[in-house]
């Protein structure tokens, strides 16, 4: 919008606290944060890891890190769209805990009908706990 010579507030509107940066909205700003640490499986917070595809704090096995993936591409989506319901309709917003609840059904929905993570759910019971 600002390269557009548009006169827009810049600030956060998730936690109107800082200015609206790409690291900021995903990564540093306190809402997103709390959605990012409900992940199931630790994920970096630090936009510069996550430039570089090192979404994952610790090393896991093939089919958690795709669960990671998964739960951040979601949870990034839910993130912006809240982020422009708040931008277009002012008033209305969702607190962290509801987009967590959305996205960890997302996140289970795709889960219930791959083929892979079926089985492997099955020689891992442990995996069960993401649905």
């Amino acid at each position: 919008m600002l390269s557009f010579c548009m006169n827009i507030d810049r600030g956060c509107l998730l936690c109107t606290g800082f200015f609206e940066t790409h690291s900021h909205l995903f990564c540093e700003c306190h809402y997103s944060r709390t959605i990012l640490n409900a992940c199931p499986i630790a994920v970096s917070t630090v936009w510069t890891d996550i430039c570089a595809g090192g979404i994952l704090v610790n090393q896991v096995d093939t089919i958690r890190d795709n669960i990671a993936y998964l739960y951040v591409a979601v949870a990034y989506y839910h993130i912006w769209a809240e982020r422009n319901l708040r931008l277009h309709s002012p008033g209305q917003y969702n607190q962290p805990i509801i987009l967590i609840r959305r996205i960890k059904d997302v996140v289970r929905s795709k889960l219930v009908v791959s083929k892979l993570f079926t089985r492997f759910a099955r020689q891992d019971f442990t995996l069960n706990s993401f649905l």
